[in-house]
């Protein structure tokens, strides 16, 4: 079984994009994402794409191009440029201060897999948008198993870039996928809620779905048809993940096996960090999973 830093090392070889972000000030989004490639460039973790490959990319499709760069295009950018993933994002002045948000689209599906937004003065907002994002590029390079012989995926209601307001109500359809014949029909899944703070709460199994096995193929829900709750959206606002890790045999990666028949959700004691995804890493490699998965949707909680 591959090390952590190896499998690290592996992932980080999948190509980044950073686009220039939307603005009605073309410099700042510009300055934004020049300095996000630089924050990237220098934990030397990840493959980039050069500024100017992208700028190439961008002049080629522009006379077709009109308003605000659409997903579709940024995805056809991508799929251009090679790259596996594209941080994109908006910013505006308010005042003295800057408001930015950015989002990771996985390229090959379109699902936004991270996001983070931040204001205050332009030194300070940079500085809080780029740590999150670098650590967030890091998380799902980490949990990415190229491997597997399964495919997890994740829908939200509202789609694959979706805005909630607080108080709405949110569903989740989920089916794993499998693509070699010999991989087990039956495999073992575990859903965390993370909030704009980072806690995480295991919401799949749970108190009304206790049963970790699922089927390949099959979809699933949550809420599912007969449990006797509504997923609505509380504070805090900002934005939210949904993460999901498969394993083809019951693994409690945070000691919940008995929490989840008591309590509805559980909450986990760690936090949504690197740390927390090193840890099960070690799980993982303890427990000699070779064919595990994961994967992740992210998506933006406003206040109103």
């Amino acid at each position: 079984f591959a090390p952590i830093g190896n499998q690290l090392w592996a992932a980080s070889n999948a190509p980044v994009a950073v686009m220039p972000l939307e603005s009605a000030d073309k410099e700042l989004g510009e300055e934004i994402a020049a300095r996000l490639l630089t924050d990237l460039q220098r934990t030397r973790q990840f493959t980039l794409i050069e500024r100017n490959q992208l700028q190439r990319v961008l002049e080629e499709i522009a006379h077709s191009q009109s308003g605000l760069v659409s997903d579709e295009t940024v995805i056809e950018v991508g799929q251009q440029l090679g790259a596996e993933y594209m941080v994109v994002g908006e910013a505006r002045r308010e005042g003295n201060d800057v408001l930015a948000s950015v989002r990771i689209i996985k390229t090959a599906t379109g699902v936004v897999i991270g996001a983070e937004q931040s204001r205050g003065s332009f030194y300070a907002m940079l500085n809080r948008l780029s740590t999150r994002t670098t650590e967030l590029l890091r998380i799902y390079l980490l949990m990415n198993n190229p491997d597997s012989p399964y495919t997890i995926l994740l829908e939200l209601n509202k789609g694959e870039n979706p805005r909630y307001r607080m108080g709405e109500k949110l569903s989740l359809q989920f089916k794993v996928l499998k693509h070699q014949d010999t991989a087990p029909d039956t495999v073992y899944i575990q859903l965390f809620s993370i909030n704009a703070v980072g806690a995480m709460t295991l919401i799949y199994p749970n108190k009304y779905s206790p049963r970790m096995e699922i089927q390949v193929g099959q979809e699933y829900s949550l809420p599912g048809p007969g449990d006797d709750f509504e997923w609505q959206l509380v504070p805090p606002d900002g934005v939210e993940s949904i993460q999901a890790i498969v394993t083809t045999r019951p693994v409690d990666f945070f000691d919940l096996q008995q929490s989840y028949k008591q309590e509805a959700f559980p909450t986990v004691r760690s936090r949504d960090n690197y740390a927390t995804y090193e840890g099960i890493q070690v799980i993982i490699s303890e427990e000699k999973l070779e064919d595990w998965s994961a994967d992740r949707v992210t998506y933006f909680l406003d206040k109103e």
